[in-house]
Formats: structure tokens, C-alpha cells, sequence
């Protein structure tokens, strides 16, 4: 049986744990090992050495190498030693929008097979690389964190960044709490990433609306300043059964996944008339909601489907992978079960 190690490139910060869930993940229900490295930095020699041909290993064995951005696609990054027990190498570019940090096609030599996030990242990186791209879209751990529970506690989550109008949490909570809403603040962090996920998930369980805008919307530094993307924050809300309010990244093609119940949409960022207009939507929540969002967020993103449609691109078998699958389908069902009680 084919197996294939998982290797996640850089530190791990909090905007990354669910890339870490993920590595986690891919690694189990394909039967390899997961680790994070620090970029490797080459020796003149070894990146002479990059460029050569790389000697194949096992052919029962492949590495998927998850890449922050495109910049960590270069051959070199890799230590040498660890590259020639493999048979196949994919690599999956999280950051797949900064286009400009692409490396010329020949630095990417050891790769069999790239990956992006995005749909519309996917010509570009073929042009470039000359190998074949496949698109694996943003997911979410929904089969094993998500939640459909009915029984939430708060309205109005902030997660992670924000524009000016929303960054301050006490002004937030007051306006809120004069119209009748209830609001949580950042949720706390964890050192241990996979526990730190695992508790946010739980947090997002308990809560209605989870507000987040597009990097567009509400720009930072770190962000980039003309593609707009689909994050974490999008489909862990969702795979956890909220709702996700404000300016969504209309540009990502990946928005094409969701569906009407998924976004509470707002027209500009004004924290007065943005409450206004959570008050109307609370005012016609209903428990089918979290029910169908959670439902909708495992048939269409649970990173399962982005595993699988991986394995079947590579023509190999992922016993636990197939068990998992099936896991989703009786969830499905049950889902549509209760669905269907609610109407």
C-alpha cells in the first residue's frame, strides 16, 4: 500500500493551526507521518544539486510537501537527504495568490504534481511549472470538529482580523449589547495548535455569527493588496454551523462552493448599521440553520474531499481514508434526517 509522509514548511503561528490540523490529518488518513520543518537553507552546492534530476525512492512511498506561499516551492528548500526516499513529491500552495513569489519552473524540479487553493491560481502555476495542477479548495475539518449543535449561547463572535470599525471588542460588545445582541471577543490561544483549533472549533459551536471580511475589505499588512481569498475563518465558522458576517472575498472562485444560508452579507464596513442588520437576521434564526449549514460545509468542504480527490488524481488506495468517507456519508444522512424534522 501506498503511503505518503506530510511535511508542513515554517513556524507555526496562530494563523496557521488549521494548515497543522490539516498536515495532521492528510498524514493519518494516508498513512504517513506529519512533521513541520524550518526551511532548509541550501549550500551553495546543494542548490547546484537542486536543479539535477532527483533520484527516485520507493515508489510506494510520496511526499506532500504543504507550502505556506509559492516562495517555499523552491527545490533547495528541501534537505537533500530527505527527498531521496520518495518516489513522488506533490506540493499544496496554501497562499497560492502571491503570484509574483512563484519561482521559474526549473526550481521546482522535485515536485510530480502541484496543488492550489484557490480555482483561480490553477493556469498560472501550470504555465509556469509545466507540470500538472490540480485544485484542492480551502476546507475544514467538519467531520471531526464541526457542529450542528442548535443550543448556541452567543450571537456575535470576532474572529481574527478585523477592520478599524471592529477591531475594538469593548466598543463592539456595548453596541451589540444595545440592540439586544449578545458578543464574544478574540478567543483566547493555546501553544499546542492542534488543542488550539480544537478549542476555537468548540467556541464557534456556540455561536450564531462569526464576523469576517474579505482582506480587501479590511487590508492589513501581511495581507495581500489586490487578490482576495478564502480563509480558515470562512469554513471553519461554517463547518462549525454559524453563519459568517460581512464582505466575503467575492474574488475567490472557492466562494463558489457555498451556498445562500452560508453568508450574512454586508454592503460597507459601519459597525452601527452592521449590527442593524445582524438584529434583522437574528430576528429570523431558526435551529435549521446550524443544522444545514454544518450539513452543507461536510458535503462540500471537509478537507476529506480535498484528500480524496488527491489520492484519485494519483491512482492510489487510502484505506482509512475510504473508512472516512463512509463516515461522511452516514453523517450526511443523518443530517438530512434531521433536516428533514425541522421543516
Amino acid at each position: 500500500m501506498t503511503k505518503i509522509d506530510v511535511i508542513h514548511i515554517g513556524v507555526t503561528t496562530a494563523g496557521w493551526y488549521p494548515i497543522d490540523r490539516l498536515a495532521a490529518l492528510a498524514a493519518d488518513l494516508m498513512g504517513g507521518e506529519a512533521r513541520s520543518i524550518l526551511a532548509h537553507q541550501p549550500s551553495a552546492l546543494e542548490k547546484l544539486t537542486s536543479l539535477m534530476r532527483r533520484p527516485k525512492g520507493n515508489d510506494d512511498k510520496g511526499l506532500l510537501v504543504i507550502a505556506r506561499g509559492p516562495h517555499d516551492l523552491h527545490a533547495s528548500l528541501l534537505p537533500p537527504e530527505l527527498m531521496r526516499h520518495y518516489g513522488f513529491m506533490i506540493a499544496w500552495v496554501i497562499d497560492g495568490f502571491r503570484h509574483e513569489d512563484i519561482p521559474a519552473g526549473w526550481r521546482m524540479g522535485p515536485y510530480d504534481l502541484l496543488a492550489v487553493t484557490r480555482p483561480n491560481d490553477e493556469e498560472i502555476y501550470r504555465r509556469i511549472s509545466g507540470k500538472p495542477v490540480i485544485v484542492l479548495n480551502w476546507g475544514t475539518d467538519a467531520l471531526g470538529l464541526g457542529s450542528a449543535a442548535t443550543d448556541r449561547t452567543v450571537d456575535v463572535l470576532r474572529l481574527g482580523r478585523q477592520p478599524p470599525a471592529w477591531d475594538d471588542d469593548d466598543r463592539s460588545a456595548r453596541v451589540c449589547a444595545d440592540h439586544g445582541l449578545s458578543f464574544s471577543g478574540r478567543p483566547p490561544f493555546f501553544d499546542n495548535p492542534l488543542e488550539n483549533h480544537a478549542a476555537l472549533m468548540r467556541c464557534v459551536g456556540q455561536v450564531r455569527y462569526v464576523i469576517a471580511h474579505s482582506n480587501l475589505a479590511a487590508p492589513a499588512h501581511y495581507t495581500h493588496p489586490t487578490q482576495d481569498y478564502i480563509t480558515a475563518r470562512w469554513t471553519d465558522a461554517l463547518a462549525a454551523g454559524a453563519v459568517v458576517a460581512g464582505i466575503p472575498p467575492d474574488q475567490d472562485r472557492s466562494v463558489d462552493l457555498l451556498w445562500p444560508e452560508a453568508l450574512l452579507t454586508f454592503d460597507a464596513i459601519d459597525l452601527t448599521a452592521n449590527v442593524q442588520r445582524l438584529v434583522q437576521a437574528r430576528a429570523n434564526w431558526t435551529d435549521r440553520i446550524p443544522l444545514l449549514n454544518h450539513r452543507m460545509a461536510l458535503a462540500r468542504l471537509d478537507w476529506r474531499w480535498r484528500l480524496k480527490a488527491l489520492v484519485d488524481q494519483l491512482g492510489i488506495d487510502a484505506p482509512k481514508l475510504t473508512g472516512e468517507m463512509s463516515r461522511i456519508t452516514a453523517r450526511l444522512e443523518a443530517l438530512d434526517a434531521q433536516l428533514g424534522a425541522a421543516v
